[in-house]
């Protein structure tokens, strides 16, 4: 019996050691990530024509960017994005994409999130998409709206959407004095509010302000040679328009004004360049 009872002491003692080993390898030797959270988008379009998936990578904080991408069911409901493992950080940067087949319609979204440990951030999102086919149009058959005195009312165009990211940064910057305090075509009406919104949507369809505003007016002809009929940014005739000359000197001049719409125009472009521009600047 003693016999019996030693060898069954001994067998314990070994399941004991055995079993502590386990517990130990468990709790000291798991790959379970420590410190991390994870991400649920709720990612919205704002026009879904076309579109069958999104595109989004997560980057930020020297971490490996997280790509991949998201089936779209319904265009007109959400599209659920996650992610898992994110080390917990603060500012991490969000970009999604999307187009159509044929290339026409092209959405974008680009925002920031935090991640705390063991916790899910929650992120509704909403993609602004663009009919690259609409937006080819006007830069290819515009006609700029008439800018001499006495020209009657007309009735402005719709402004190309930006996201609320851009509107928020214009209105920060505005708030922080890195922008100016009057521009943009709001307090206008009439002809010069169509002339107004005419140069910006000219401007912001071409992303020809994303180096300089000056490249909309001046386009290859640079410097002195900007004052000159050499002239030829893709918003030239826009831009004289909204100045109301064709008078190169005065379109230089008058650029910033903000007695004349290109001024307001031009001084919201410049908020977008300095302040705003990875906000405001649309897809290519």
């Amino acid at each position: 019996m003693s016999s019996s009872r030693g060898i069954r002491g001994k067998v314990l003692g070994v399941v004991g050691l055995l079993a502590g080993a386990v517990i130990a390898f468990v709790l000291f030797s798991s790959s379970a990530p420590k410190n991390v959270g994870g991400l649920v988008v709720q990612a919205n379009l704002s026009d879904g024509t076309g579109i069958t998936e999104i595109s989004y990578t997560i980057s930020g904080n020297g971490i490996e960017p997280i790509s991949g991408t998201a089936r779209v069911g319904d265009p007109r409901a959400s599209t659920e994005i996650s992610a898992k493992n994110i080390p917990a950080d603060t500012e991490y940067a969000l970009q999604l994409s999307a187009a159509s087949g044929d290339g026409n319609n092209k959405c974008a979204r680009k925002t920031t999130f935090d991640v705390a440990a063991g916790k899910t951030t929650p992120l509704t999102v909403l993609m602004l998409c663009h009919d690259m086919s609409r937006i080819a149009r006007f830069l290819k058959l515009r006609q700029a709206l008439p800018g001499t005195e006495g020209t009657a009312s007309a009735e402005p165009p719709p402004m190309i959407e930006v996201s609320p990211e851009c509107t928020s940064c214009e209105s920060e910057g505005v708030k922080a004095g890195v922008c100016e305090q009057e521009l943009g075509c709001d307090g206008l009406s009439g002809t010069d509010k169509a002339l107004c919104v005419n140069l910006v949507n000219c401007m912001r369809a071409s992303n020809c302000w994303v180096k300089d505003p000056l490249d909309c007016l001046c386009g290859t002809a640079k410097n002195e040679a900007c004052i000159t009929d050499a002239a030829n940014g893709v918003c030239r005739a826009e831009m004289q328009a909204a100045t109301k000359s064709t008078d190169p000197i005065k379109n230089g001049t008058l650029f910033y004004d903000p007695s004349v719409p290109a001024g307001l125009a031009n001084r919201l472009i410049s908020c977008d360049r300095e302040t705003c521009l990875k906000h405001c600047a649309l897809p290519d």
